[in-house]
């Protein structure tokens, strides 16, 4: 992990965000060290230019330690760690491996029991990720208590060495492995199916990625994962696994931070999005306000409740996938007019 993120800092020109170093998130969890426990720091109490990490995970349906009105002040003074779910602990060793300070998870970081408080940060959720200094995603994990760290089954990275009657290659070593071995590994982890995370994906420069299986980096540059350090087979963005959300998403959020998107892309983007899961319907455009707020600059228009005023014509164009959910009838709770796609409850 450290060798991905010191080539990526050094070396990736497309991977350099311009924005790191400016945005400090309203609170930030100092992870401390082996001798001092974690606490919570308010922006004004973290430097300027400070790095930090941000966490990607699955609530799931247990209670959790959380910030709440009650405690804002105890967590302050410090977070026991034997007080938090596995993987919180798990990201906080990473983030202290990685050797940096600071860590956003938003249970601990946006009062839970406060409407006022959470409205105002699920709207800066977006610049929190787009500029973090890498993401920690918990993608085999069904809730927050499972953990990054995973037994792996050392027969799915078994490789073999084979012979080949080929002459010309009769005397040469020869590894065969998948070409793409996260194909099939990637398609059925929990987190990749939540939509709070496709932005979480699209916007964040690095990630690093703990499966069941081994752990993956992907930045706008590399794919990587254990089996495979420097990158797979194919060309740059051929490259990446095809798994639900990332497979054309990172190379997407490129194009949206260096503002060339296109309309063709935001529909792409919709279409990904759209097939992911929400334990709130309310929630639908809120989850996608940071990609849409990225969008925002390249497309250079009003955005109308997930379509362009200037594509607006195209934007009506959409329609429920055949043989998915259908749209939500009346009674249901509002979450967007009838005429955007996100007034549907499935994919489009």
């Amino acid at each position: 992990m450290k060798s991905w993120l010191i080539d990526c800092v050094d070396q990736h020109y497309d991977c350099r965000n311009e924005s790191t170093g400016w945005y400090i998130p309203t609170r930030l969890i100092d992870v401390g060290s082996s001798l001092t426990p974690p606490r919570l720091r308010a922006a004004s109490d973290v430097s300027v230019g400070e790095r930090y990490a941000t966490l990607s995970y699955c609530w799931g349906m247990k209670s959790f330690h959380r910030l709440r009105s009650s405690n804002y002040a105890a967590m302050h003074q410090k977070i026991p760690l034997d007080d938090l779910p596995r993987t919180f602990r798990d990201a906080i060793v990473v983030t202290r491996m990685l050797d940096v300070r600071y860590l956003w998870v938003d249970s601990l970081c946006i009062i839970q029991d406060s409407q006022e408080d959470w409205q105002k940060e699920a709207s800066q959720m977006g610049f929190v990720y787009q500029n973090a200094y890498f993401t920690i995603a918990a993608a085999a994990a069904t809730d927050a208590f499972d953990g990054l760290f995973q037994r792996s089954d050392p027969c799915v990275q078994q490789l073999a060495w084979p012979k080949t009657s080929v002459q010309v290659f009769r005397h040469r070593n020869h590894l065969r492995h998948d070409k793409e071995p996260s194909a099939s590994m990637l398609a059925h982890l929990p987190l990749l199916r939540r939509a709070w995370v496709f932005q979480e994906m699209v916007l964040s420069t690095r990630t690093v990625m703990f499966s069941s299986e081994q752990i993956y980096w992907e930045c706008r540059t590399l794919s990587a994962c254990e089996d495979f350090p420097n990158g797979y087979c194919g060309s740059k963005l051929d490259r990446l696994p095809p798994k639900p959300l990332i497979r054309s998403l990172i190379a997407t959020s490129a194009r949206l931070l260096d503002q060339t998107i296109s309309w063709r892309t935001w529909t792409k983007l919709v279409m990904e999005y759209s097939r992911c899961l929400l334990t709130y319907q309310s929630d639908r455009l809120i989850a996608i306000a940071g990609v849409a707020q990225a969008a925002h600059r390249a497309v250079d228009s009003d955005y109308l409740a997930g379509l362009w005023k200037r594509h607006l014509s195209a934007g009506l164009l959409w329609y429920v996938a055949p043989n998915e959910v259908k749209r939500g009838g009346t009674g249901l709770q509002y979450v967007a007019p009838s005429w955007s796609w996100a007034s549907a409850t499935g994919p489009v």
